[in-house]
């Protein structure tokens, strides 16, 4: 048992008749440029969607980039304190180690007692 579909495409014209032809022609015409219109805004469309979402990972690029010029200074920062740090521990170990500081030491007990009294 075939099966008929009813859309106008799947008929068949008579085609005795120059002006169904015609009219046909004319409407298949513009069928075909609507749907040209059709894809040409949905196109458009994802046109405007793919420049915004450009301009979103342009954004975000640079968002990265400052994030990780900041991680640098703050690294950089961080190895600069303890730079800073070894070199007062190396220079106070330098002064424990001086003949005067050690000599010193029963003084500087004393004074500490005497300050915790007062």
């Amino acid at each position: 048992m075939a099966h008929s579909d009813p859309t106008p495409a799947s008929r068949p014209l008579p085609s005795g008749d120059p002006a169904l032809l015609r009219v046909a022609y004319e409407m298949q015409g513009r069928r075909i440029a609507a749907e040209r219109l059709k894809v040409a805004d949905e196109l458009q469309a994802l046109l405007r969607e793919q420049d915004e979402l450009r301009a979103r990972v342009d954004l975000l690029e640079r968002e990265l980039a400052d994030a990780r010029a900041r991680k640098a200074a703050a690294e950089q920062g961080v190895a600069h304190e303890a730079e800073v740090r070894r070199h007062a521990e190396a220079e106070l170990a330098a002064l424990e180690q001086t003949k005067l500081f050690r000599s010193s030491a029963k003084l500087r007990q004393g004074y500490s007692k005497l300050r915790r009294k007062q």
